[in-house]
């Protein structure tokens, strides 16, 4: 009866324990993150230090905005993603200072991070002139577009997609492209499966050529207005704890569970931590083939690399205590012992837990 005793007190303790870290941590989700409407998703607008200095004294300015209608198939095997979306410009009639062609941003604006072209949809729907003189073009693009995803905090990341647009004709004192901040905006509705959509971003910059590309004529090197449009994403907490907190901490606790049993069943405490490292082995196995092949080691691996270190430990302290016991030690000063390691195991185990989550 005093065996099964302490065994309960251990299920209730270790549940107990894992469940109210759980429960803080979902708590605190909870409170910092808050749904946003389409309609009111906060827009950012950035832009750097090259393209400040060049902005007021560029000759013709054109007003770029975007709507997406669709994003999906994030692959990050291939570093890729897929963007369906409406893309607008607006300028003013303006030539060229030296050449006198007409200025005409749809034939000169270029997707710099556009990935298959012959994959590429590209749609005109209207090319007119407005009734303020400004000229106005809306065209519907469709194609899979480059992203460097960082996976650091994978699956705590955040992810920008982004779409870079950039001239390829004019150069940044003759034309600089600037957001169209008023009529941006995502689709109703819109979703990405597996993440939480958090804001819109643009970025200006200039993008400065370090080469004359073999060009020997050229006196120097060239410079183009480039222009940005994100999209940040993260994941949610609850893929974070579901889909990998949790089936590690029932991992770690059945583990632990094999230093409360009495020290005469040697053989039933050494099967059930080792098992716990079967069933890590094979859990790390399926997360693997779900994660992007990276040398680096990511946030999730560090729960992992915790993981293994607890149960190896827990095995040598198994054999350690059946060692003792062996030569007739104390059995108490042993379990005490053994239910101190377990806690101590536990404990570290919901901190970098709790690390992981406050980090991201």
């Amino acid at each position: 009866m005093t065996y099964l005793r302490r065994f309960k007190t251990l299920i209730i303790v270790l549940t107990v324990s894992f469940v109210v870290s759980l429960s803080i941590v979902i708590a605190y989700e909870v409170s910092t993150y808050t749904t946003v409407e389409n309609n009111s998703l906060p827009i950012r607008y950035a832009a750097t230090t090259k393209h400040k200095k060049i902005k007021d004294i560029a000759q013709n300015k054109v007003k770029l905005g975007i709507y997406p209608l669709e994003v999906y198939d994030i692959d990050f095997q291939r570093s890729t993603y897929k963007m369906i979306a409406y893309v607008w410009m607006s300028w003013e009639n303006q030539q060229h200072s030296i050449t006198n062609e007409v200025l005409y941003p749809p034939e000169t604006l270029e997707i710099m991070n556009l990935v298959d072209t012959s994959d590429y949809k590209q749609t005109e729907l209207i090319s007119d002139t407005m009734s303020n003189g400004k000229n106005y073009y809306l065209m519907k693009i469709d194609g899979t577009f480059f992203q460097d995803f960082d996976v650091n905090k994978y699956p705590l990341d955040k992810q920008y997609l982004t779409v870079i647009f950039e001239d390829v004709a004019w150069l940044d004192t003759e034309l600089v492209y600037l957001p169209d901040l008023v009529d941006t905006r995502l689709q109703d509705g819109i979703s990405i499966p597996g993440w939480e959509i958090q804001e819109i971003l643009y970025l200006s910059d200039t993008h400065s050529y370090e080469s004359k590309f073999g060009y020997e004529d050229d006196e120097k090197f060239y410079a183009y207005s480039q222009l940005r449009f994100g999209i940040l994403i993260k994941r949610p907490m609850q893929y974070f704890i579901f889909k990998f907190v949790f089936p590690l901490g029932i991992i770690i606790m059945f583990s632990l569970m094999s230093l409360w049993i009495y020290l005469n069943q040697f053989e039933v405490r050494i099967a059930l931590s080792g098992s716990s490292l079967l069933n890590l082995v094979f859990l790390q196995q399926l997360y693997n083939d779900k994660i992007i092949t990276s040398r680096q080691l990511v946030l999730m691996d560090f729960l992992y690399i915790w993981s293994y270190i607890s149960i190896i430990l827990t095995l040598a302290e198994l054999i350690y205590s059946h060692y003792q016991y062996v030569k007739s030690l104390d059995e108490s000063k042993i379990m005490k012992r053994n239910r101190v390691i377990s806690f101590v195991h536990l404990l570290i185990f919901v901190l970098i837990v709790l690390y992981a989550f406050l980090s991201s």
